[in-house]
């Protein structure tokens, strides 16, 4: 049972990251990358992610359950829009403290790198029990293994050249 919420939550928030990054990567649909607010969120958080990670989660989704089309989609979606939104309090609390866009408090820095890698699964975590009337317990499983899958692929797509920062 867990090993299926795992995939529906998970997998279409790894691809759905994976292909953002390439696109930013490959500056492909530059003409949709506006900063959101570089005042209030810093210049790395663009309208183009608002566009296509939503919209890849959601085609992801629908691959995994082709049967229940669209309430995989509704999931996929809502999971790619809760992860970016979710990363937003942590960057304007950033801003606010003067911290540039892309790096990491001085005096905190392990305090802020746990924030940066868990903000967006806390957010995504508390969407997918919502829709799938999950448990605490399911959470916290799902925080525990995707926490640890979040953290390998970014230090590996930084060790790789892909990500300016771990």
């Amino acid at each position: 049972m867990f090993y299926s919420h795992f995939i529906d939550f998970a997998l279409p928030l790894i691809v759905g990251n994976i292909l953002h990054m390439w696109m930013v990567k490959g500056d492909y649909l530059a003409f949709l990358n506006r900063p959101l607010s570089i005042r209030l969120f810093g210049e790395n958080k663009g309208s183009r992610a608002f566009i296509v990670l939503p919209l890849f989660t959601a085609i992801t989704s629908i691959c995994l359950d082709s049967n229940n089309w669209a309430e995989a989609g509704v999931l996929g979606f809502g999971l790619g829009l809760v992860y970016l939104l979710s990363e937003l309090p942590n960057s304007f609390l950033k801003r606010a403290l003067g911290i540039p866009a892309g790096e990491r408090s001085i005096d905190y820095p392990l305090l802020q790198a746990l924030v940066d890698k868990s903000d967006s699964l806390i957010g995504t975590i508390l969407f997918y029990l919502y829709m799938v009337d999950g448990t605490i317990l399911l959470g916290i499983q799902l925080f525990g293994l995707a926490f640890l899958i979040h953290n390998s692929l970014s230090y590996l797509f930084w060790k790789g050249g892909f990500k300016s920062n771990f």
